[in-house]
């Protein structure tokens, strides 16, 4: 979806904040270098008729803290 789109539809609905740039490969990739492992990955569907969609319109990503030995 083109950016002006995305802005014009998040402002509407009361979400003009929202970082439309940021990609699950990014997020994981923060997480690595953040020492922090992925457990799991959730897919969110706010309605659902969106299970349709190919991919989900937001996931919820849970990791653990990578402990260090001493």
């Amino acid at each position: 979806m083109p950016k002006r789109l995305q802005s014009r539809i998040l402002k509407m609905i009361g979400y003009p904040y929202i970082n439309m740039e940021v990609t699950i490969k990014n997020a994981l990739l923060m997480l690595e270098n953040a020492g922090f492992r992925l457990e799991e990955t959730v897919k969110v569907y706010h309605l659902g008729i969106m299970k349709f969609l190919p991919q989900a319109p937001a996931y919820i990503l849970i990791a653990r803290k990578i402990m260090q030995n001493s």
